[in-house]
């Protein structure tokens, strides 16, 4: 299981332009996607591995925080 801290679905779910019943469905139910972005709950691999083939990203995009300068790096390439 992974910390739900780490759970960064929704955030990338709004970055694709994706509802979430385009995320979940097929995958789980609505109410179970809910705690999920709401970090209510913990996430297991199973689930990470549909969300992220579903998202287009990788496993490690989903449960990890951009490191400060990942970050920097981003608001770099948006401004130039």
């Amino acid at each position: 299981m992974i910390e739900p801290a780490k759970n960064r679905l929704k955030k990338i779910r709004k970055v694709k332009g994706l509802t979430m019943e385009q995320v979940y469905l097929g995958i789980c139910s609505k109410r179970h996607y809910i705690r999920l972005e709401k970090n209510e709950c913990e996430i297991n691999i199973t689930y990470l591995c549909h969300f992220s083939n579903r998202l287009g990203v990788s496993i490690e995009k989903l449960i990890k925080e951009p490191s400060r300068y990942q970050s920097f790096s981003n608001i770099l390439k948006e401004i130039y």
